[in-house]
């Protein structure tokens, strides 16, 4: 096998445990590469034997973040998403699970020749797999990336690494197109922890070019000095970065401490025009941030917040909900106002809990000026989020509802609202069932309001997955504003699960409005062979003639008949400040540039409330 890779990109290879890295180092350095006129890609690296992050507990491993392509990765594509402004796919998240299905396909279609399969197989498939992601074009005019990030997260005496490890050997080769970064922690003034893990790779013949120290307080330089002797570099090879409240904080520390001339010495990179000018950008967010006057308290009501692996059991795991809280603060920014997020356990809400738990609760979500119910699956949780929108809903505190969230916010309004006793979900209710050993009573058709909705073949199909349209039927709409009169907007789903049209009818004479609908599409939004029904349906929506009642009852009259889904995708509750209603997720999109409509609609909704403005 050639040491030499037949590409041009260089690779900047970086490692480190996964609870240090988390994408923001990453892509802090992306900032850094593009300030300076460079095309970057990122991939990220898990040598898991899953396949995606679709199936993993989000209250272990955090939250799980959607692609537009309908991929599940690690919430650090987050952070690539939002400091780097780039759309992922599914080839930029790489796990042995992935590379196990690549290799037995072309085993399958013959390409081993009869030979058994073997490490160097996947060895190479890995090293295919890189060179494809770095070949892609950026553009309409072909050019290809220049520089691609490829972050590893894991132990390197995990024997699931190996795989991967094998695989940078081969661009390792070319000096000129290779740098390692290796990223660890130190904890207290302690760094024989940090030290042990530089050892374990330099053990294995990977001496780093640059060592990251993350750390709660800053380092000394006498503990740099001490680790740049160990690690045979220099002292302006080891960087430190201490805990920081602001995330946006980081790729100026990293300029700070100029690791790009480091990168551009090793790399042969040149200095572009715009690099001081992108990073005083980044520079003045920071500071206007520092310098917010107002607060705005949002409550964030979820069910991942408790971490088993964390030792104080009431520190809040803020990675189960790292793109809201992100997306929350981007928005407060925005809105010249600094966010104090407060975290509601939402089965402390539930009459199951000790009496005393749901009066702290409460108080937490009378204390909020805004409320966030976020996105989770299955029942525990699920009545206090109820509860939580009750509250809101009646206090009239400005609410925001996403995935889940909105149909804990719907069911309460059929239960409470229109007084549909027993109003529930079939996939709570099939949860609860199984629980039961199947003594539960059937849920009756007129409780339904929640039901199986997946794309493309109804019962048998699949969970609506990636980036979708949604249509506008009324102008006469906060979210309609939020987004800037746009007859239709492209946000990213992961349900299977929606609203019954039967029910919407009832809901909106009873002040409940559908203001956004959705059909089946295709990934990323493709409408070509449309079924005819689904057609029909976008133009009932798009007509600009008829009046919203009207168009509603069409077009759910016409999803029975037919048997084709009109999905209702935004809710508004009728005389409320701001209780909205997402069935997709907003908060994917958020930069710190360019904040999610909604997020911004709840912030300024909040400011309102607090009489701030």
């Amino acid at each position: 096998m050639s040491l030499i890779p037949t590409f041009n990109s260089k690779i900047i290879f970086i490692t480190g445990k996964s609870y240090v890295i988390k994408g923001i180092v990453p892509a802090s350095i992306g900032i850094l590469l593009k300030a300076n006129g460079y095309r970057v890609t990122v991939i990220k690296m898990d040598p898991c034997l899953n396949y995606n992050a679709a199936n993993l507990d989000q209250s272990r491993y955090g939250e799980p973040y959607v692609f537009d392509d309908g991929e599940v990765a690690s919430f650090n594509f987050g952070h690539f998403q939002r400091f780097l402004n780039q759309i992922f796919t599914t080839k930029h998240n790489l796990t042995n699970g992935k590379i196990n299905e690549f290799v037995h396909n072309n085993e399958r279609r013959g390409l081993y020749n009869g030979n058994k399969i073997g490490l160097s197989n996947y060895v190479s498939a890995i090293i295919e797999w890189i060179k494809d992601v770095c070949n892609q074009s950026v553009d309409e005019k072909n050019k290809l990336h220049n520089i691609c990030i490829i972050e590893l997260c894991g132990d390197i005496d995990n024997h699931e690494m190996i795989p991967f490890i094998e695989a940078l050997k081969y661009f390792k080769g070319n000096k000129k197109n290779f740098m390692h970064i290796n990223i660890s922690k130190i904890v207290g003034k302690n760094s024989a922890s940090l030290l042990t893990f530089v050892q374990k790779w330099r053990n294995k013949g990977w001496n780093a070019d640059i060592i990251i120290c993350r750390s709660n307080h800053e380092i000394s330089e006498t503990v740099k000095e001490e680790i740049a002797a160990h690690s045979s570099l220099q002292l302006q090879q080891v960087i430190n970065i201490p805990e920081v409240k602001n995330i946006n904080q980081i790729p100026v520390l990293l300029y700070q401490q100029n690791i790009y001339s480091l990168i551009a010495n090793k790399l042969q990179l040149e200095y572009g025009p715009n690099l001081n000018t992108v990073m005083q950008e980044w520079s003045d967010i920071v500071r206007l941030a520092v310098n917010c006057k107002n607060v705005v308290k949002i409550a964030l009501v979820g069910k991942y917040f408790k971490n088993q692996l964390m030792t104080n059991e009431n520190q809040i795991f803020r990675d189960s909900y790292a793109s809201v809280i992100n997306a929350l603060n981007d928005a407060g920014l925005h809105s010249n106002c600094k966010i104090e997020t407060i975290f509601v356990w939402a089965e402390d809400l539930e009459a199951a809990s000790p009496i005393k738990k749901q009066a702290a609760a409460m108080k937490l979500l009378e204390e909020a000026h805004g409320i966030v119910i976020t996105a989770g699956f299955n029942v525990p949780g699920f009545e206090g989020m109820m509860q939580a929108c009750k509250y809101g809903r009646e206090s009239k505190k400005p609410l925001l509802s996403i995935c889940y969230g909105m149909q804990c916010a719907i069911i309460e309004f059929a239960q409470n609202v229109c007084k549909i006793k027993g109003a529930w979900s079939t996939k709570l209710w099939d949860e609860q069932n199984d629980k039961c050993n199947n003594q539960l009573q059937p849920l009756k058709p007129e409780q339904k309001v929640i039901i199986k909705m997946f794309e493309r073949f109804g019962e048998k199909g699949e969970m609506r997955l990636g980036r979708r349209t949604t249509t506008f039927i009324t102008e006469n709409s906060k979210v309609f504003n939020d987004y800037g009169r746009r007859d239709s907007i492209q946000e990213r789903h992961r349900h299977g699960y929606e609203v019954n049209p039967e029910f919407v009818p009832r809901l909106i004479a009873a002040g409940l409005r559908f203001v956004g609908i959705g059909v089946d599409e295709g990934i990323n939004c493709e409408t070509e062979n449309l079924p005819e029904t689904s057609q029909k349906m976008l133009g009932i929506a798009r007509n600009k003639e008829m009046i919203y009642l009207e168009k509603v009852n069409t077009l759910c009259q016409y999803s029975i008949t037919t048997k084709t889904a009109v999905r209702m995708e935004i809710m508004e509750l009728e005389n409320h400040p701001y209780f909205v209603g997402l069935q997709f997720h907003p908060e994917f999109q958020s930069r710190p540039f360019s904040p999610s409509p909604p997020f911004l609609g709840l912030i300024r909704a909040s400011l309102q409330y607090s009489k701030i403005l």
